[in-house]
Formats: C-alpha cells, structure tokens, sequence
C-alpha cells in the first residue's frame, strides 16, 4: 500500500511499516501491517461508483516487523468493514463466534486507538486470548478519505479463530 495508507488508517501502533523496492508500484510500496486501511478504501471507491453499502471481507496476511529480525512476522487476518455502527458490527462478530460455539467467551473491552471514534472502539478477547479490535472509524478520518457515510472496522487473529474452530 501507499505511505500515505499505511501511516492515515493505523488502527494501532505495531511499529514502523515494512518497505520493499518494486519496480511497477513505486508509490505503494509499503507492506500492510493491517487489513483495515486497504479495506476502507475499496469501500471508499464503491462508494465513489454508487454503492455506499459496500460490506467488505478479507482473509490475509499482514507484515509486521521484529526488532532485531531480518523477516517480518506474517499472521494471519480477517478484517472487515461496513457502513454498520460499533454495535451491528460487533454483533457480526458474535454471530461468526456463535458457529464456534464460542460467543459465550467473548470478552469485549473498552480501548482508545486512533482511527476510531473515541468511546466507539474495543479490544476484544476469546478465551483470554486477544482476538483483534473493533470500532467506528473516526469522522477526520473519514472526511479525508472522502467517504459520506458511518464506516466501522473490525480486524481479527485468524490463528486464535482456527484453534477455536480445531
């Protein structure tokens, strides 16, 4: 992706985005610590063509670097994002968990992370285990990308749903 998307949209600080020299896209060349931002802004362009109730999905991996490693760490992801509010998307989320038989053990905690509207953004936890975040994107954020409408976010550890699922 884009510095500029990388660095606008982080949805919480995991260090410093990882570059890599290609040759055909010299201006998005940094490696995706988070699904979310490239997400928002397929949302952004569906929007753009007249369909501004875009729910979108992805399955795959981020970069994320390790201080004093030469390769990044490379989880797993499953993002999504929806003209929902904080509450219809959390509530996605629980019905996902409920086919694992696990929404019973969702632990939902409050968090302050930059992209989202504060009071409007969770951690949340399965099992103990941290799951991802979730929350409303933040009107500043919003308006600079261009999008009218409400847009939330969650963003999950696919490896903590596969052991639940195991």
């Amino acid at each position: 992706v884009s510095d500029e998307l990388a660095e606008s949209l982080a949805p919480e600080d995991v260090g410093a985005a990882i570059h890599v020299d290609h040759s055909s896209r010299k201006k998005e060349n940094a490696l995706r610590r988070s699904l979310v931002p490239s997400l928002v802004e397929v949302r952004r362009r569906n929007e753009a063509h007249g369909n501004p109730d875009a729910e979108l999905f992805e399955i795959a991996n981020v970069y994320l670097p390790r201080p004093g490693k030469r390769l990044p760490d490379e989880p797993t992801r499953l993002a999504l994002v929806s003209g929902r509010d904080f509450f219809g998307l959390k509530g996605v989320v629980e019905a996902l968990l409920n086919r694992f038989h696990a929404d019973r053990d969702l632990d939902v905690k409050p968090v302050s992370l930059p992209m989202f509207t504060p009071g409007r953004a969770a951690e949340l936890f399965l099992d103990g285990k941290r799951l991802g975040f979730l929350g409303e994107i933040d009107s500043q954020k919003l308006d600079a990308f261009d999008l009218r409408g409400r847009c939330s976010a969650v963003e999950l550890a696919f490896d903590v749903l596969q052991d639940r699922a195991a």
